[in-house]
């Protein structure tokens, strides 16, 4: 497949999860107002990327209504290039929620001294290592349980998800985590290497996944 193609292939799919997310801007917009009038840095960072994480997800949902899996994969497009748009575009809202957060903190004047430049960041570290947990975890979950079986995949989804944070992603500081105390540079470095693997195993499984069904 040309280059061109498939760079047309994902942003005609982008393009169709933007206009779904049209549907959920009441909420968006409750959601922002709840993030700039309630709690401080340890609510808004951790509310606004999980919820913005659950809203890209959601589009996989829209996708089952219908026969939409069926439509969608009568089209030029191939099953595996379907599943890296879903991690494209859940990641990038999941982002710009994470973005958008760290904006309101800074824009409500909350960083007053450089305790709280720390927590900043030190927030905003593990609201986005949990994002790409969340991420990963759901996607492959979500293809293969769906709509019909929400209940399971929420279950199995929060215990994986649990168990790869619990064991991978806490530092020396935090109780169970295999991580020991190294410096920030090599925890980071470790933690950034974690992800990307994660990602690769989550996207195959996805993929194997979607390939044995039947729409």
């Amino acid at each position: 497949m040309k280059v061109d193609q498939m760079k047309n292939m994902l942003k005609g799919l982008f393009i169709k999860d933007l206009k779904f997310m049209k549907l959920q801007i009441p909420i968006l917009i409750i959601s922002i107002v709840c993030a700039v009038f309630i709690g401080g840095t340890t609510f808004v960072i951790p509310y606004m990327t999980i919820f913005s994480a659950i809203i890209g997800l959601s589009s996989i949902n829209y996708d089952e209504f219908d026969n939409g899996y069926a439509y969608l994969l009568s089209l030029p497009i191939t099953r595996e290039k379907y599943i890296f748009e879903k991690y494209l575009f859940s990641l990038s809202i999941g982002l710009a929620g994470w973005i958008l957060s760290i904006l309101i903190v800074l824009l409500r004047g909350e960083i007053l001294s450089e305790n709280d430049m720390l927590q900043l960041i030190d927030t905003g570290c593990i609201y986005i290592t949990i994002l790409f947990v969340i991420i990963s975890v759901m996607i492959p979950v979500e293809i293969k349980f769906g709509k019909e079986n929400k209940i399971i995949s929420i279950i199995l989804a929060s215990v994986i998800g649990a168990l790869i944070g619990f064991v991978v992603f806490a530092g020396g500081e935090y109780p169970g985590g295999i991580l020991p105390d190294m410096g920030i540079v090599a925890t980071i470095a470790i933690r950034v290497f974690s992800i990307c693997i994660m990602f690769a195993i989550s996207y195959r499984i996805s993929v194997s996944i979607i390939k044995k069904k039947d729409f």
